[in-house]
Formats: C-alpha cells, structure tokens, sequence
C-alpha cells in the first residue's frame, strides 16, 4: 500500500478547487487523510466524516461521494470477516459509481474511481472501469492540461502509461502530455 499513499499524496498536493480558503483546507485534509486512511483505520473514519459534510456543504457533492464510496470499500481490508469485507466493498463501489455519475468529467473523480477499481482483486471485475476512467482522463487532460499542477499531471500519466490497458495512440497522447509538462 505504499506506493498507493505515496501516489495519492502528490496527486492530492496539486489540486485546487474553487472555494474558500476554509472549504480549501477541508478538502485539503480530506484528501491528506483519505491517504492515510489507506494504511490507517482511524484516519479512515476521520475523512469518511468530512467527505461526507463536502457531499452535503460542497459544489462538488459527486467527487466527495466519489471519495466516500472508495473509502466505504477500504473498510473491508479493516475487517477481519468475509461477508463484511464484501459487503463494504460492495457498498463502496455503488457510492462510488453513483459520485463519478454525477461528475463524470471531474479529472479527480476519474483518477479516484480508476485506482481504486484498478487495485480491487480480480473478482470484483473491475479493471475495465478503471481503465475506463484513466481513458477518459487522457480524453480531457490534453484541453485541461495548462489547469493543473504539473507534478499531479505527470503523476497521473505516469500511473496511466504503467498500470492503464491504452492503445498505442492513448500512450503516445500521454507522454507528449508529459513531454509538455517537462518542457
């Protein structure tokens, strides 16, 4: 799980929302513990209870329930029961796909919903929507590329380019996008 924290940390680190300072730094320690929930329990339960006051309070409802139904699925690997690791698994990715409806062209949402299908064991079935979303986020990267921090959009690539099932002209959009980025 470390390369996940490490990944989420300077993917996070980059995003800016259109908010207050106050609502900013909500969401900043949102996303700090929703990577620490990654490797502890209690951090976990933290950034469930503010994910789900930005659900209600933010103007991003779906990308805060994106994040609440991935952290709903992390909760299996807390427990020690197999029906409830799968009902938490089960539980998470319906809130989760419900949070990505309804920000659909959201680049956090998308890269949230792809790692955390991307790192669900294989019965779950769902690599083809991570791979999906790491699609549509080369879809709207390159229009959106001079809005993001650049240390977050390589990362993103660099994700995408080593773990995405993308065609060949999908790899090569995604390292001019880096080579933009290192320009």
């Amino acid at each position: 799980m470390g390369k996940i924290s490490i990944l989420f940390t300077i993917f996070f680190a980059g995003f800016s929302l259109s908010a207050t300072f106050d609502r900013d730094r909500t969401w900043e320690q949102a996303r700090q513990l929703y990577y620490k929930g990654l490797e502890q329990e209690e951090a976990l339960h933290r950034a469930i209870e503010i994910f789900r006051q930005l659900s209600d309070q933010s103007d991003e409802p779906g990308v805060a329930q994106t994040y609440l139904g991935s952290l709903t699925a992390l909760k299996a690997q807390y427990t020690p029961w197999p029906q409830k690791k799968l009902k938490f698994a089960n539980q998470g990715l319906e809130i989760m796909d419900a949070g990505l409806e309804q920000n659909p062209d959201n680049l956090e949402a998308l890269f949230i919903h792809g790692t955390t299908s991307y790192y669900l064991p294989f019965f779950f079935n769902r690599r083809d929507d991570a791979n999906r979303s790491f699609k549509r986020i080369l879809e709207l990267l390159p229009q959106r590329i001079d809005e993001q921090d650049p240390d977050m959009a390589k990362n993103i690539l660099n994700f995408i380019l080593a773990k995405a099932d993308i065609d060949d002209n999908q790899r090569k959009i995604a390292q001019q996008l880096k080579k933009k980025l290192d320009a």
